[in-house]
């Protein structure tokens, strides 16, 4: 149902922000489906709106620029600060509250990175190029991880938040290697080897028709 209230949601928001925005605090607020409905959501609008958020930021000055990017880090920062994101632990306001203030700052600090000519440059370094070729199999197998972890490290997981920030941050960082290493093993050896596969079959059907 998730899935299929995404496109619905697109719809909405080519025809006006406010319906968009409307659908989507509905489908969030009253839990009728996914509880990553809000990031799906944002997701959307990010692609309906990305051009125009392009144009307001390039008109920025400097200082509001650099304001706007501290503001995203600050923001996203809340993934080590409110454990209650994924535990009962430490809350800033409330459960809910805390969620959109770090989406807040994962929308930004994306939208910032799309929209930078300076952070696009950046951007085409190699080994950031590389992690864009494996990011579909960084998408199937981050949760997957996550999931082995919480079965496997249950305590271990739940007693973070007891810990200092930078021991939180420590684990994550160390976390997102792992999921590089295995993504990049599945991109190597399944992800690869499909795309070759189905390159095949498409070249293969064009020249039967």
């Amino acid at each position: 149902l998730g899935g299929a209230a995404i496109p619905i949601m697109a719809y909405a928001g080519r025809k006006h922000l406010l319906i968009f925005v409307a659908i989507l605090g509905v489908l969030k607020w009253t839990n009728w489906l996914s509880t990553y409905i809000l990031e799906f959501g944002v997701g959307v609008l990010l692609f309906l709106y990305l051009e125009k958020f392009k144009v307001f930021w390039n008109k920025l000055p400097l200082f509001s620029s650099i304001l706007i990017g501290l503001l995203a880090l600050v923001a996203y920062s809340g993934c080590f600060l409110f454990p209650s994101l994924f535990t009962n632990g430490v809350t800033l306001v409330n459960t809910r509250i805390d969620r959109l203030i770090v989406v807040a700052g994962c929308i930004l600090t994306f939208m910032i990175l799309l929209s930078s000519n300076r952070l696009q440059r950046l951007l085409e370094y190699a080994p950031l190029v590389y992690i864009g070729k494996i990011c579909f199999s960084i998408y199937l197998l981050h949760q997957l991880l996550i999931f082995i972890a919480w079965r496997l490290l249950t305590e271990s997981m739940q007693s973070l938040q007891d810990q200092s920030v930078w021991l939180v941050m420590l684990v994550y960082l160390g976390f997102v290697g792992l999921v590089l290493l295995f993504s990049h093993w599945g991109y190597q050896l399944v992800e690869k080897p499909m795309i070759k596969v189905g390159k095949f079959f498409t070249g293969r059907k064009q020249i039967l028709m």
